[in-house]
């Protein structure tokens, strides 16, 4: 599964795939992989415990199949030697029953041998001696030898009979007793197979459950090695996978290096550009103090002369007063006369001063009045020339950029101090005439260099001031608005005048091409970007 999503990961895309979404899919890939991972070692150190666990049982199985193994040897050495004993003891039984049978045969003849004997003791008895010495030429001595010698072999007879009988009562009992032997013997063998039978099924049984554990180890012993390789196999996915993310974090940290060092490049021109703004307008200022400084000290150096001039006056008073206390009434005289004329001149210099004031004042109202007068002119003058400019359309590049030393309106008329209008702009720059427009031709009519407390300064910041103060900043142009430019140490900004079906526009501008001088542009093709056109657009 992990080669498939590393496989899915690597696939490029329709489009160019950025650092960024490569770092996010790569990092959902690592998750899945990790998560993958997880399941993996789960499943070997599951298939580990289910192979300890079989091995376990294989072992004690094992330890009762030996167990088995040798009670079924055990049993089968009983089995034989009580198959031995009583093998013996039939033997012993049937030599037994031989011995009887013999004893009895013996005892058979004994007796036949006692009868014969009998027999001859009764035909040799006296009632039958006289007979037979009638009949026989036999003596009575030797029939009565004869006739002892049959008592004599009579008594031997039946001794030998009772002597017989007396070893077949012996050889009957020990029948019976090694029958008893031989039976017990018979019944031991029968338990020793019954035992053996079961001990012989309990060994197979174990051997049978060895077996069946056997498998189970086998069958666990892959499973664990299966885990274990699909375990590996993840861990090098995710290595894999886990490379290929900080390849991609150094590249990202790479870009954003780089931008950063453009970033602090563009922040360092402007900063520069900034400066030299800064430094021009420092230097502006600090001409209007040295002015102001040097107006300072030639007021210190009259007021020092005059007060030289009443200390002398003082002196030679004070002389002709020594001199002359005759003359003390006319040096009081023309010491009064001294303090009217420094009077006097305190209270000309306060009117001139509000005079210069009101100069001023004046100055700039007029200003205002006719850049107003001036305004409303050139909307009329542009209403008319829409009218006329569709009969003037294939006229050549060359001649849509008009120069001009003069100002258009009254813009020449506006006053300006030590180089600087009064809505605090460097006359005779783009700004400058640009602030004069927004002022007199729309509903911001008190725009000046500080605009609720955003600094416009250089035409490079306008577009981000106006956003700022809530101005409309964008990229559709419209007759009325500040086309706006960035390029540039400084930028620059321009007055619409029209907007052509082309897309294309007429703009009205200072310094351009004219150096602190007005011109004018037509058809000017500002999304071309460049020192020629414009970023962007500002509806005031």
């Amino acid at each position: 599964m992990l080669a498939l999503i590393a496989g899915g990961a690597a696939t490029s895309t329709a489009r160019a795939e950025t650092l960024d979404e490569k770092q996010q899919r790569l990092q959902q890939a690592l998750d899945v992989s990790k998560a993958s991972l997880r399941n993996s070692r789960d499943e070997a150190a599951s298939s580990q415990v289910d192979l300890t666990t079989s091995q376990t049982r294989l072992a004690t199985q094992q330890q009762l199949l030996s167990q088995a193994t040798a009670d079924a040897d055990a049993a089968r050495s009983r089995d034989q030697l009580l198959g031995t004993r009583l093998k013996t003891a039939q033997n012993a039984l049937a030599k037994a029953d031989k011995d009887v049978a013999d004893g009895k045969t013996r005892l058979a003849t004994e007796r036949r041998h006692y009868t014969t004997s009998m027999n001859r003791l009764v035909q040799q008895s006296s009632p039958l001696q006289s007979l037979a010495l009638i009949t026989t030429n036999t003596d009575a001595a030797t029939m009565a030898q004869r006739a002892q010698w049959s008592r004599v072999a009579v008594n031997v007879s039946h001794d030998q009979v009772d002597k017989v009988s007396r070893l077949v009562t012996r050889l009957q009992t020990a029948q019976k007793t090694q029958a008893a032997a031989t039976k017990q013997a018979a019944q031991r063998k029968k338990e020793s197979a019954d035992h053996l039978r079961t001990t012989t099924s309990i060994e197979a049984e174990a051997s049978d459950a060895a077996d069946a554990v056997a498998a189970t180890v086998a069958l666990n012993t892959a499973a664990a090695e299966n885990a274990q390789a699909q375990l590996e196999a993840d861990q090098d996915a995710t290595t894999t996978i886990q490379t290929q993310i900080d390849t991609t974090t150094r590249q990202i940290a790479e870009a954003k290096a780089e931008a950063a060092r453009k970033a602090a490049e563009e922040r360092a021109a402007k900063a520069a550009a900034e400066k030299a703004a800064r430094q021009k307008a420092e230097a502006a200022e600090k001409a209007a103090r040295q002015k102001a400084e040097a107006a300072r000290k030639a007021a210190e150096e009259r007021a020092a002369k005059a007060a030289a001039a009443q200390k002398a006056a003082a002196a030679r008073a004070a002389k002709l007063e020594a001199q002359k206390a005759a003359q003390e009434k006319a040096r009081k005289a023309a010491a009064a006369r001294t303090a009217a004329q420094k009077a006097a001149a305190r209270a000309a210099a306060a009117k001139a001063a509000a005079k210069e004031k009101a100069a001023r004042q004046k100055a700039v109202a007029a200003s205002n009045k006719a850049a107003r007068a001036a305004a409303s002119s050139e909307r009329r003058k542009n209403t008319s020339t829409k009218k006329s400019s569709s009969s003037k359309k294939s006229s050549s590049s060359s001649s849509r950029a008009k120069r001009s030393s003069y100002t258009a309106g009254s813009y020449s008329a506006v006053a300006n101090y030590n180089g600087v209008d009064p809505w605090g702009f460097y006359w005779g720059q783009c700004v400058s005439y640009a602030a004069w427009k927004v002022r007199t031709t729309t509903s911001w009519s008190n725009f000046q260099n500080y605009t609720n407390g955003v600094h416009f300064g250089n035409a490079v910041n306008w577009g981000y001031a106006a956003r700022q103060i809530g101005v409309r900043v964008d990229t559709s142009p419209s007759v009325g608005s500040v086309a706006w430019r960035t390029s540039g140490s400084a930028g620059h900004v321009a007055w619409v005048t029209a907007v052509h079906g082309d897309g294309t526009i007429d703009v009205a501008e200072y310094n351009y091409l004219v150096s602190s001088g007005f011109d004018t542009r037509t058809r000017v093709n500002w999304s071309a970007g460049g020192s020629q056109g414009f970023v962007g657009f500002i509806h005031f």
